[in-house]
């Protein structure tokens, strides 16, 4: 009988396998994955500062083979979505193993980027489904999800993975590193029992956008403003102002910055790409009450 048991089974492994990579980045994140640096520039009054970040440690392989198996689970429900429909309007399907040449094996959840396409994959793909569910599918594709930039959609980045993944090579994950802010810092000597009300400003000059990085990277550049006790605009210039700034930097593992991901989060995506093949299903499932 068909159901949908199958597909969502395959959801909760995809979020098995999200766990492990939480718990993997955690890990990573908190075993020294990068070496930071501090330069000043004493050509300028108040002195700038140039923050610098280097990996220390190389992503685990393992990461790789996890968005792999991430991927494959969340294609595979898809597929599996639109096998179950057909096997509910135009079943049985033939028994394994299934001959070669029979349109039973082309069916699958197809996934569109140019709208131009989509009657003949629609025809090649879905012939076995009930008709009345076609606008529902074509709902479902990138080409109507995101028009401008079909190729960020959820289901396109999830498919483009999971062809890597099949055809080409575990993923590279990268490190994932930016200056998010500045914190205030107080008083420099906690054990001063009558501390002034006072601590150092600093402000953001420079700023790299917050993404995947290889190699020495710069992260940004900084400089001291004043105390908080001066008046507003006064200026301090201390013998070692990269003593008092509080950086407050992001850490994740990301994608690489091209396509299908263009440097996402690695999490983040493989959640949105989750959600999405849920969406799916729900939208589905009343079909087989």
């Amino acid at each position: 009988m068909a159901d949908l048991k199958g597909c969502f089974e395959r959801i909760k492994r995809a979020n098995v396998h999200i766990g492990s990579l939480k718990r993997g980045r955690v890990s990573f994140i908190n075993r020294s994955s990068h070496a930071l640096e501090i330069e000043r520039n004493m050509q300028v009054v108040p002195w700038e500062l140039t923050l610098y970040a280097t990996p220390s440690r190389e992503i685990p392989p393992t990461f790789g083979s996890l968005v792999g198996d991430v991927v494959n689970n969340l294609r595979a429900a898809l597929d599996q979505l639109v096998w179950e429909l057909s096997d509910l309007k135009s079943g049985p399907p033939p028994p394994d193993p299934i001959p070669w040449d029979d349109r039973w094996r082309r069916i699958s959840f197809p996934i569109v980027l140019d709208e131009k396409k989509w009657p003949k994959i629609r025809k090649k793909r879905l012939w076995a489904v009930d008709p009345g569910l076609l606008a529902d599918f074509e709902g479902l594709q990138p080409f109507r999800r995101r028009k401008r930039a079909p190729h960020r959609d959820e289901f396109a980045v999830l498919d483009e993975l999971w062809s890597i993944d099949k055809h080409r090579h575990p993923h590279i994950v990268y490190a994932f590193i930016g200056l998010h802010s500045l914190a205030p810092v107080a008083w420099p000597w906690p054990e001063d029992p009558n501390p002034p009300p006072m601590g150092f400003d600093f402000e953001i000059l420079e700023q790299r956008p917050i993404g995947p990085f290889e190699g020495r990277t710069k992260l940004g550049v900084v400089r001291q403003v004043r105390v908080n006790s001066m008046p507003p605009g006064g200026i301090i210039t201390t013998s070692y102002p990269e003593m008092h700034v509080n950086l407050r930097l992001a850490f994740d593992i990301a994608f690489e910055k091209g396509p299908p991901a263009y440097g996402g989060r690695v999490i983040q995506t493989l959640e949105a790409c989750r959600d999405a093949v849920a969406e799916a299903l729900v939208r589905f499932e009343p079909e087989f009450r």
